[in-house]
């Protein structure tokens, strides 16, 4: 099982749901960060 996002699922599927998954700049900000570390940032070196 993946811990990646998933198509569908995990992405909004109109622009009415992007909208309110996104009021806010920080909305976005938070959700980029999710998708690119969905377990949280981990050090790619030292894995903390």
């Amino acid at each position: 099982m993946s811990d990646r996002p998933k198509g569908g699922v995990h992405y909004p599927r109109s622009t009415g749901e992007f909208q309110s998954w996104f009021g806010t700049d920080a909305d976005c900000l938070d959700y980029l960060a999710w998708l690119r570390w969905p377990k949280g940032f981990v050090c790619p070196q030292c894995e903390n």
